[in-house]
């Protein structure tokens, strides 16, 4: 049995940041090794997000919003999610996107005029979401916009 001097201690936050990070890489390696499905380590990704973020430095809150976003563009057979789509005209960008963690809301962001803009629309239902997001996708093309690769 060993003696742990007080001076041996993580602090709460520096515990915490230690967990998450462990948490996260654990969900990573689950995910490469195929013992979890990408939307599982989705889930796992996003369940992470929701509890830590506000909580854990700043580094650490980086790496979990990466790790969301590379997640959300992985699917089950290796295809890119559709969205988001990112569309110019003339010197304006947007991007239209269906929430990663609330796919019941539908965002298109970015910078109209010289203004940001940010909307968000929320719908009952995923298919409803979708089918808006298609729908404004395409008024937004038949108006001048084009798709960025």
């Amino acid at each position: 049995m060993s003696i742990i001097m007080c001076d041996e201690y993580l602090s709460v936050e520096e515990e915490l940041n230690r967990k998450v990070n462990d948490t996260l890489i654990d969900i990573l390696t689950k995910r490469d090794g195929k013992r979890i499905s990408p939307a599982q380590a989705r889930e796992r990704i996003a369940v992470v997000h929701d509890v830590a973020m506000g909580l854990v430095n700043d580094d650490l809150s980086k790496l979990i919003e990466a790790a969301l976003r590379e997640a959300g563009t992985q699917q089950e057979n290796g295809a890119r999610r559709l969205f988001p789509v990112l569309l110019r005209k003339d010197s304006n960008m947007l991007s239209l996107d269906i929430d990663e963690c609330n796919p019941k809301r539908l965002v298109l962001k970015g910078v109209v005029g010289g203004s940001f803009t940010d909307k968000s629309s929320f719908f009952d239902a995923e298919t409803d979401a979708f089918r808006a997001t298609a729908e404004t996708l395409s008024k937004l093309l038949k108006s001048g916009w084009s798709k960025e690769v």
